[in-house]
């Protein structure tokens, strides 16, 4: 019988490694992955920071067990390409559900450009929504901006590593569905 989780990313593969994080970031070419990876690796942080560049998932099978623990999932659309998003509707189909547990984010970009848009900004925030992650709006066209989001994804990968002292997963959680909540409210009130 063959095994269905073959295609599956999973963090519970390997066991972690001390003071050390990796990141996968997931999207199509052209959606600044590169440019981020370069700005992230730039910024001091207290542990060790691997980047890992895919355009989709599943990832190729690692037969010589030479990959790394995948720590964090970044998740890249672009909101002027539609195969952006299908790449991304299909490759988290691939993600172990432990990582939408604090282990992934979505990452909008092009989100300025209304004009440009190939959908509507909706559809990702239904599926950010639909898989319980993060959803965080980008420009990376100015270095300024890929470093915010280069220290905001650090920050994330922190926790979620277990390295930061004061934050969990489960407050970061927490705290997010606590506004979400507020905004509901509202919105049912007016």
């Amino acid at each position: 019988m063959a095994d269905l989780n073959v295609n599956i990313l999973s963090r519970f593969t390997k066991l972690p490694d001390r003071n050390q994080a990796t990141v996968l970031f997931v999207g199509v070419k052209g959606v600044g992955k590169h440019r981020l990876a370069r700005s992230m690796l730039g910024i001091h942080a207290d542990f060790s920071v691997q980047i890992r560049v895919a355009t989709s998932l599943p990832l190729p099978e690692d037969a010589e067990n030479k990959r790394p623990r995948i720590d964090f999932v970044v998740l890249f659309i672009d909101l002027t390409n539609t195969l952006s998003l299908e790449t991304i509707r299909s490759s988290v189909k691939h993600l172990d559900i432990d990582y939408f547990l604090g282990h992934c984010c979505f990452v909008v970009t092009q989100a300025k450009n209304e004009a440009l848009h190939a959908f509507s900004i909706q559809e990702v925030t239904s599926l950010a929504d639909s898989y319980d992650s993060p959803l965080i709006c980008a420009d990376m066209e100015k270095e300024e901006d890929r470093k915010f989001l280069s220290r905001k994804l650090l920050h994330l990968l922190e926790v979620s590593c277990g390295f930061s002292a004061d934050v969990t997963t489960l407050l970061l959680d927490t705290t997010r569905k606590s506004f979400v909540f507020e905004d509901e409210l509202n919105d049912t009130m007016e």
